[in-house]
């Protein structure tokens, strides 16, 4: 199990989005900000493949965060 794995949490902020759960996806976003740099730091391949969602995803947690 990996909690702070961007991939699972881009997901986790997805479903929120589509389960219209505005509070679980404050929680994640927050999450997905907290280990950002930690994260991107590994450079993990399914990183490099899936930058473009993860990206997405930290822009819209940027967003979100205001």
């Amino acid at each position: 199990e990996q909690p702070s794995h961007l991939l699972g949490l881009v997901l986790a902020a997805r479903v929120a989005t589509l389960d219209k759960d505005p509070a679980r996806l404050r929680q994640v976003e927050s999450r997905l900000l907290a280990v950002e740099r930690a994260e991107l730091a590994r450079a993990l391949p399914e990183y490099q493949r899936h930058e473009s969602d993860i990206m997405s995803a930290l822009a819209q947690a940027r967003r979100g965060s205001r």
